[in-house]
């Protein structure tokens, strides 16, 4: 299969996982496991981490770093291809199951409306957020000036925040 047959491909996968993001009511409780994975990568060779602290509480109760080789380049829009097998390894390692995911990269937030958080949160059965640093698509409506409203085609995915420095970051549900 070619290269522009495999993206095809993935972005098949993705459309359909997308599809299955579970969008219920969720409430942050005292004491909750959340879990916050990021993956980074110096060529081919990816580390991926994953770090749960209980809501409510300062110190992590678990540290994870999960080590392997990227069997793909970044493709935008395709994160999930690249990180995924990194960071669901990172969370097999993990001795408690976390009640939430907070996943550096989009989750509705993306062109196929899945994006990494959302393919993690899928295969993983938890409720998931995806905070990414850029933009993919929509527009974002300030509701003042740190905190506006993110759409996609009038349809609203998540928030945009930005911190004192002006550094924006992207959250929507995975």
């Amino acid at each position: 299969m070619s290269k522009e047959g495999e993206f095809v491909f993935f972005e098949k996968i993705q459309e359909k996982l997308s599809s299955l993001v579970k969008i219920d009511e969720f409430e942050l409780k005292e004491g909750m496991l959340i879990c916050g994975l990021d993956a980074a990568y110096k060529n081919n060779e990816g580390v991926a981490a994953a770090v749960i602290m209980r809501l409510g509480e300062k110190s992590p109760i678990s540290e994870i770093i999960f080590q392997g080789r990227a069997l793909y380049e970044y493709v935008p829009g395709l994160l999930y291809v690249r990180e995924a097998p990194l960071l669901l390894g990172a969370l097999s390692k993990l001795s408690v199951k976390p009640d939430l995911l907070l996943v550096d990269g989009h989750g509705l937030a993306h062109p196929r409306r899945g994006g990494l958080a959302s393919i993690i949160g899928v295969l993983t059965d938890t409720p998931s957020i995806g905070i990414a640093k850029r933009l993919l698509i929509g527009e974002v409506k300030w509701e003042n000036p740190m905190i506006g409203r993110l759409e996609i085609a009038g349809d609203y995915v998540g928030i945009a925040y930005k911190n004192k420095k002006g550094k924006i970051f992207y959250a929507s549900i995975g």
